[in-house]
């Protein structure tokens, strides 16, 4: 009574070529999967870097910036006040001074932001050139002023770079903590 089982209908050699084949085919399975793992594994570290770096860099502009919004807001008032009274702003070389204090963002700082966040670090380099318009214009408004040359207008103009400058800083640096606080 013969019994016909699969391990027998071959030979030694051939049993040796199909193991052969079948576990070569698994070792490149293997190494594929391997390098796929190491190289996801890299990304996740590089991702989480730029995120805790970005994060840091984040948290120092929007202290800075928080602080210029807090100089916009209290010489607005003040300013849209002497306007109407005087027909010309107050003490602009000094709020220029105050304001050129502040720490806006550095190049390296918006670029390790822009890793993680880029619309917002977008949003502070528009700031920070229009932070820099706004006290150039401050500052020629004093000369102006001192030689008689201002008009309301200029003073008017000066307001409404102030007030966009606020909302802008504002609005980047509220879009950094709301998106902080999905991380």
């Amino acid at each position: 009574m013969g019994i016909d089982w699969w391990a027998t209908c071959m030979t030694k050699g051939e049993w040796s070529g199909w193991m052969q084949a079948i576990f070569s085919v698994l070792a490149i399975l293997g190494a594929i999967t391997i390098a796929w793992w190491q190289h996801h594994k890299a990304a996740r570290h590089i991702r989480l870097r730029d995120l805790a770096v970005g994060s840091v860099a984040a948290d120092t502009v929007t202290l800075n910036v928080a602080v210029a919004v807090g100089l916009l807001e209290a010489y607005l008032p003040k300013w849209e006040q002497s306007l109407a009274d005087l027909g010309r702003l107050t003490m602009c070389d000094e709020r220029a001074d105050e304001l050129q204090a502040v720490n806006m963002p550095t190049d390296e700082q918006l670029n390790l932001i822009a890793n993680v966040w880029p619309d917002d670090a977008r949003m502070f380099a528009i700031s920070r050139s229009q932070m820099t318009e706004l006290i150039s214009d401050l500052r020629l408004y004093r000369k102006a002023s001192y030689e008689k040359r201002a008009t309301p207008q200029d003073a008017e103009l000066i307001i409404m770079e102030s007030r966009s400058l606020k909302d802008r800083l504002r609005n980047a640096s509220d879009g950094v903590v709301s998106e902080k606080a999905f991380l």
